[in-house]
């Protein structure tokens, strides 16, 4: 068969397709298929790094581990799928969610305004404190990704810069869900391509799809409906296009331009393309690395236990960790670190030291995503137990929205939760829970000082 080297591969990657397939096809016929669903964006997620990349460079993979291990973690995949559809039909997530308090139904549409710039103004604030220890906006903008030195950069203030896009999204569902002026919404949209262009020019592919995702929900989530499959299929093909494009030629972007003269385009389209649309699948097989998360699990699937005892989850005691600041605790432990380090010494997949680990040295790596963080758990339990999780935490977020479905402050809180999928997928699973508070705290205090009560709220709802 045409899709790997691995007879045995081809129908395993088979398989995967046509589980998600027919899940999706259960969903729409009981009506229950939703795009920005959380299941969705960890079906992309599981698609672009479990079935394109063996696809794409399924030889490489075997000659640097071997055809058994391609194939246990092609199983292992469609194991902890399979067990995240069931706990998603179980809706244990669903009994959680209904007892989840909702944010405030109706929000005033000036005090959302006044919000939303508050909010930007937050989110520029953490870029200006980054630009600025790190030597200034020229130098910062002279360096691929953003010069950020970390070594000067403390505490948690970088995380402002999240806030930006959440502003921007805002002002776009301000324009959306309220009547607002012609001029309110030609500059919500004008932010929202500014946004964009500044997450393209930064090379941060997260940050890009998660944008997408939120433009999406700002347009149609007032609307209670799904974009036609036609734009949905365009949108996912063209964020493919863009992140491989992001992926090869990022570090050119510097001085707030592409450099778009040093690249030679011919071999730009033959990379990032897929092969239906002009791409050359040798061109894109030299993009693949050791980094690349199919490869990362398979790592893990050859050295663990044989080589790299299971580290039974000692990674989420960072939790308990991570907020201490190092002023406190000068010695401090980073478990998430510590529990990755045997197979990022054991599998080659880096040799970047943490610069922000000074108590030792901690080599920094490419996420293990879904497939090899819950493996390296504990084995086929591990991964089977934390598929349950995911399954149950996906229907929990989508439930939440169910049960809120009329209400603003639960249309602006859900975009946010919607990402988590691809990020359980396709990232460390779980590790959005450091960053995710800081986006949502301000909406927290947003939502006090915007909510309606009373009977001009009973007015607004009965009018809708």
């Amino acid at each position: 068969m045409f899709l790997t080297s691995s007879t045995t591969g081809n129908w395993l990657l088979l398989a995967i397709v046509a589980m998600i397939a027919a899940h999706s096809w259960h969903l729409y016929r009981q009506g229950r298929w939703m795009m920005l669903d959380p299941l969705n964006a960890f079906w992309a997620g599981i698609l672009l790094c479990y079935v394109q990349q063996p696809m794409l460079a399924s030889d490489i993979f075997i000659s640097w581990h071997n055809e058994d291990i391609f194939v246990k973690t092609l199983f292992a995949t469609l194991t902890g799928l399979v067990f995240v559809v069931l706990s998603y039909e179980m809706n244990w997530g669903g009994s959680i969610a209904r007892i989840i308090p909702q944010p405030p139904a109706r929000l005033n549409s000036e005090k959302l305004l006044i919000a939303a710039w508050s909010i930007i103004a937050l989110g520029l604030a953490g870029y200006s404190y980054i630009i600025n220890l790190s030597g200034g906006l020229d130098q910062w903008l002279s360096v691929g990704r953003g010069g950020t030195d970390y070594d000067k950069v403390q505490g948690y203030w970088p995380m402002l810069i999240d806030a930006l896009p959440a502003g921007v999204f805002l002002l776009l569902f301000r324009s959306s869900a309220h009547r607002v002026s012609r001029l309110g919404s030609v500059l919500a949209y004008i932010a929202v391509a500014l946004m964009w262009w500044w997450f393209l020019y930064l090379g941060t592919r997260s940050r890009i799809i998660n944008l997408t995702i939120l433009v999406l929900a700002a347009l149609y989530l007032p609307k209670r409906r799904n974009p036609n499959f036609a734009l949905a299929l365009g949108i996912f093909v063209a964020l493919q296009v863009i992140v491989d494009f992001q992926a090869a030629y990022r570090g050119n972007f510097t001085g707030l331009s592409f450099n778009m003269g040093s690249i030679d385009k011919g071999e730009m389209w033959r990379t990032i393309l897929p092969g239906v649309l002009g791409g050359d699948r040798q061109d894109k097989r030299a993009q693949v690395s050791q980094g690349a998360e199919f490869n990362c699990a398979m790592a893990v699937m050859e050295l663990v236990p044989q080589k790299v005892p299971y580290n039974y989850g000692y990674g989420f005691l960072e939790l308990l960790t991570r907020p201490i600041p190092r002023a406190i605790w000068p010695n401090k432990r980073y478990p998430h670190l510590e529990s990755v380090q045997g197979v990022l010494f054991e599998g080659h997949l880096s040799d970047s030291i943490n610069p922000n680990v000074r108590n030792e040295e901690l080599l920094m790596g490419p996420s293990f995503g879904f497939v090899g963080h819950w493996y390296y758990v504990g084995g086929f339990v591990g991964l089977v137990l934390g598929a349950l999780m995911t399954g149950t935490l996906l229907r929990m977020i989508r439930e939440f929205y169910n049960v809120g479905e009329r209400g603003e402050g639960t249309m602006i809180t859900y975009p946010f939760l919607v990402s988590i999928g691809f990020l359980e997928a396709s990232a460390t699973p779980l590790y959005w829970v450091y960053n995710l508070p800081f986006v949502l705290l301000p909406f927290f205090v947003m939502f006090y000082f915007c909510r309606e009560e009373g009977i001009q709220a009973r007015l607004r709802a009965t009018s809708r």
